[in-house]
């Protein structure tokens, strides 16, 4: 168990299959912050919050260029 919890790995962004994002919360009412999550088949490999919209834009960008087969997913 304490094995899986301290390794990481690193995933290209051309082996993700899906990323899903939905807004966890607002930031003392200045801006909205969202959670992402990313996928390699039906397995969770990544997950990171506090993203704002400006990063959601630039990771969109990102993902045209390196990997246009991701589905990106807005919760809601």
């Amino acid at each position: 168990i304490y094995k899986k919890l301290f390794i990481s790995k690193i995933y290209d962004i051309s082996d993700l299959t899906k990323i899903e994002y939905e807004k966890s919360y607002y930031n003392w009412n200045l801006y909205n912050l969202h959670t992402i999550t990313g996928y390699i088949g039906k397995r969770k490999v990544c997950k990171a919050e506090r993203f704002t919209p400006e990063k959601i834009k630039l990771l969109k960008e990102i993902i045209k260029k390196y990997n246009s087969n991701v589905k990106l997913i807005n919760k809601k």
